[in-house]
């Protein structure tokens, strides 16, 4: 099966087209490869971010994106799927959260600079 691949700067994320495919969603492959781009440049963005302000604006994006992916895979947008963990600088539980995974009882820290309650 082939592969599409998204790449911007060091991050890359595969599309798998047997999946695209499975989920009827070969049609939205452009979009699809548009988001995930979105989605590696937000990533990067909170690499280099500081401000705790724009960290939460950034992760606010980054939810907003994988409910359209969800959309776009054909699926109900449901944050219950979304893996935040694995966002640059989140430090809520991994481990425990994939754990957990898609249970949606996840483990927020409430110090991390994305999630947590601090700096809004």
């Amino acid at each position: 099966m082939s592969k599409f691949k998204v790449k911007v700067g060091k991050r890359e994320i595969v599309l798998s087209q047997g999946f695209l495919k499975a989920n009827d969603a070969m049609e939205n492959l452009e979009d699809l490869k548009d988001c995930y781009s979105q989605k590696l440049g937000i990533y990067n963005s909170i690499d280099e971010e500081k401000d705790p302000k724009k960290l939460k604006e950034l992760a606010r994006q980054l939810t907003n994106l994988e409910n359209e992916i969800q959309e776009l895979f054909n699926f109900e947008p449901n944050v219950k799927f979304h893996r935040f963990w694995e966002s640059p600088k989140c430090s809520c539980a991994k481990m425990d959260n994939q754990d957990r995974w898609p249970t949606g009882s996840y483990v927020i820290s409430g110090d991390c600079p994305l999630h947590g309650v601090g700096d809004e």
